[in-house]
């Protein structure tokens, strides 16, 4: 048992195995046979053919949350399942192929008596460190907690230069273990008005492994939030939620992890945000051709590393952010891989092409294991 497997089974034991009445799933469903929604755009159909298959659709799983956040895909015995956050009811879900939602942790973001006081008291971004344990952003108590297998929690970080922080909101971890998180005010409810507001930015940081406090990487952006590593960690990726700028920045980096200097302006959204469609520059992810999937007014956009706009999600409503993950497929008796969305008050996903998973994404055991029997059959029939 892997110490991801670990995380995840203490998870369970603190869950209330429930589903809220005003949640609707959609249940023991085959390929393409949810409900669907938004259209998928091929402005270079060369390259999005290599992403997504010309018969998938973006399907939604769930709706009747206030606002969900932070998709992560946890491994879990041989498949694993979607958690992900509604920082309005403070809590954090899970959505497992199969049996459907079970909520994972209550009082996800905050545990005291002060949670009136935010907008969104509730967990954000979700992410797990190099030991399989599960990191949230919480806003209520305005830290980075790591959440241990025996169900404890510990702070990673809550404070920068003896202020309390923001309202962490997304997070990416290096594959050394430094990670880097983004500190707007989103969480508040007079956001950058709020008497609870100590820090005089909204930063981008720092923290080193086994550190106890972040170090600002990033003073200047009006409002970061959501956060992603290019896939060699040359380049740190932040989203800025700003209508007045609503760009996706682009920084280079120094070898320890530190930014060199002025951001690269890689994709500005303006043109859509002056549209009116839902949505501002928010969470992202790259796959392994190193293309960006940005959530952004009216969907999500797929950009390459040079920020080309190569196809998009259209979709009716907010995405807030997206994650790689799985599911079986009993009609095709094989696993396909997805891009599941945190999408207002719904669970979506959309169907991709396997191999453009990038290296730091859980692999299935299942998978795996039908891979070699896939190859172990291939080189048995090439020796008859």
């Amino acid at each position: 048992m892997g110490k991801a497997e670990i995380v995840v089974i203490s998870l369970a034991v603190l869950a209330a195995f429930f589903i809220p009445k005003s949640l609707l799933q959609f249940k023991n469903r085959s390929r393409n046979a949810y409900p669907s929604t938004g259209e998928i755009l091929r402005f270079d159909a060369a390259q999005v053919d290599k992403l997504i298959p010309h018969d998938a659709n973006i399907e939604i799983l769930v709706n009747g949350y206030v606002w969900t956040e932070g998709p992560l895909w946890v491994p879990h015995e041989d498949t694993g399942f979607l958690a992900f956050s509604d920082p309005v009811m403070n809590i954090i879900s899970a959505w497992e192929p199969r049996k459907g939602l079970r909520v994972l942790l209550d009082k996800s973001g905050c545990q005291h008596d002060g949670c009136l006081s935010f907008r969104e008291p509730g967990s954000n971004g979700l992410a797990l460190n190099t030991e399989g344990e599960l990191t949230i952003c919480q806003h209520g108590e305005r830290c980075i907690a790591l959440l241990h297998a025996n169900g404890t929690q510990s702070v990673l970080a809550n404070r920068y230069n003896s202020k309390r922080l923001n309202t962490p909101n997304d997070l990416v971890y290096r594959s050394n273990g430094d990670l880097y998180f983004t500190d707007p005010p989103y969480g508040f409810k007079e956001m950058e008005e709020s008497p609870l507001k100590e820090q005089p930015h909204n930063g981008v940081y720092l923290l080193r492994k086994g550190a106890v406090d972040p170090i600002l990487v990033i003073p200047d952006q009006s409002k970061p939030n959501g956060v992603a590593l290019s896939l060699r960690e040359s380049k740190l990726y932040v989203a800025n939620s700003d209508p007045d700028a609503p760009y996706l920045y682009s920084y280079a980096l120094n070898a320890d992890g530190t930014v060199q200097g002025p951001p690269t302006v890689l994709f500005n959204m303006s043109d859509y945000v002056a549209r009116g469609w839902a949505g501002l520059p928010d969470g992202l992810k790259v796959d392994a051709y190193d293309n960006i999937w940005l959530t952004g007014p009216g969907g999500v956009y797929i950009l390459t590393a040079e920020g080309t706009l190569i196809g998009a999600l259209r979709m009716e409503f907010a995405v807030a952010n997206v994650a790689w993950g799985y599911d079986w497929d009993d009609a095709m008796d094989r696993w396909d891989t997805y891009l599941y969305l945190t999408a207002s008050s719904h669970i979506c996903r959309l169907r991709v092409i396997s191999n453009i998973l990038p290296p730091y994404v859980p692999k299935l055991k299942a998978l795996e294991a039908a891979k070699m029997a896939e190859q172990d059959a291939q080189a048995h029939d090439s020796e008859l």
